[in-house]
């Protein structure tokens, strides 16, 4: 992990796995994080003592390295909901690089992911169940507001 990138490993785990994953991939980052700079932090101070200034052409040469990685392996996530990024790798098991898929590189949510959500709404806007717990907190708000605790 790069110094310019420190805010990669805490936030993007987050976004890109499922749920279920979510907080394995948080922690597996967290800790890849942690030992990524532990190694910066012992290499730094020897570096520079025996190369001086051109050490950091190091540091800088995985800079440069790190956009092209970014660019072709990691997607989007602006303006995708959680569920988004989940159906993605659902719909696309065998992806690895995400330049070949559209919906993985556009800055805007893709349409036919907001049909899904509009149709989704309207399936349980029309859902039984829905109207029967409905009629019921409407008949009698004291018992359905107390029926969940026990």
């Amino acid at each position: 992990m790069i110094p310019t990138h420190q805010g990669v490993p805490w936030l993007y785990p987050v976004e890109i796995n499922s749920l279920s994953m979510r907080s394995k991939g948080a922690a597996l980052a967290t800790g890849s994080n942690w030992i990524a700079n532990y190694i910066v932090v012992q290499i730094t101070p020897t570096g520079i003592q025996n190369l001086g200034w051109k050490f950091y052409l190091i540091w800088m040469s995985f800079n440069i390295v790190f956009i092209p990685v970014v660019w072709v392996f990691y997607p989007e996530t602006a303006n995708r909901h959680l569920e988004d990024i989940d159906r993605l790798y659902r719909e696309n098991p065998d992806m690895v690089s995400v330049l070949k898929h559209k919906e993985a590189c556009q800055l805007a949510r893709p349409q036919q992911l907001i049909d899904a959500k509009l149709e989704l709404g309207e399936k349980a806007e029309h859902s039984p169940e829905l109207e029967k717990l409905e009629t019921e907190h409407l008949k009698s708000p004291e018992k359905s507001a107390t029926a969940h605790l026990g």
